[in-house]
């Protein structure tokens, strides 16, 4: 598995993992062969990057991968629950998410 920039994205890549959009909406899912089309759709979503199947070249998540997602995850949450920032508990439950999906993102 192989992180890359949608840039990178080529027809014939094949996604290591589920691809979500900014409302955690299921966009594409593992096993995703890609293609010009499914790649420009990807680029509409404003995807940045994507996980990819490595056959030649098994890659452990690294540090600096586990940072990436937790910085996206918390962009994410941040413009989902800004209109609930006032609320403890809507906080709270940011929270919660928040380490639901960094850790589903990085297994």
């Amino acid at each position: 598995m192989k992180k890359i920039t949608i840039n990178d994205a080529a027809p014939e890549m094949v996604l290591a993992k589920n691809v979500y959009g900014k409302n955690e909406n299921l966009l594409m899912g593992e096993g995703t062969v890609l293609d010009s089309d499914s790649i420009g759709q990807l680029s509409r979503f404003e995807i940045q990057s994507l996980w990819i199947e490595a056959p030649d070249e098994e890659k452990e998540m690294t540090a600096e991968d586990i940072a990436s997602i937790k910085k996206e995850v918390e962009a994410l949450l941040d413009a989902q629950f800004e209109p609930v920032s006032h609320s403890p508990i809507m906080q709270e439950l940011k929270k919660v998410f928040g380490r639901y999906l960094i850790r589903k993102r990085s297994a």
